[in-house]
């Protein structure tokens, strides 16, 4: 592969595992400080960071590879190894709220790092 390694873009395992950990809690601050636009996108890096370290370990490998530099969360899924078990909830809740997420991801991300806080609510 040119210009790069397909299993080691630089980041070791252990960065991310601590890092999802700590987004998730800087999310829950932000909320509970009504930041919601910022808690959401926080939110949003520690699903990510919490699928690429699934990756990993899905792969048995101690860094991140180059295919976990995406942010789309249904990529993601996949190369987790956990897509045929979503798709096999059917409408069960984690499935509807999954969806749910990756829609509002793909759709709003940007606007929960651009926009005012103004512009939203706890909604």
């Amino acid at each position: 592969m040119a210009g790069g390694s397909f299993t080691k873009p630089g980041t070791s395992l252990a960065d991310p595992q601590g890092a999802y950990q700590d987004r998730l809690e800087e999310a829950n601050k932000l909320f509970g400080l009504d930041y919601y636009g910022a808690a959401m996108a926080q939110a949003f890096y520690a699903l990510e960071i919490y699928l690429k370290v699934r990756i990993c370990k899905h792969l048995d490998l101690s860094d991140l590879p180059t295919a976990c530099q995406i942010h789309d969360l249904n990529e993601l899924i996949v190369l987790s190894g956990l897509k045929t078990r979503l798709d096999n909830l059917g409408t069960h809740p984690v499935k509807i709220n999954w969806d749910a997420l990756a829609a509002e991801q793909k759709d709003h991300i940007n606007d929960f790092r651009y926009h005012p806080n103004s512009n939203r609510s706890q909604s």
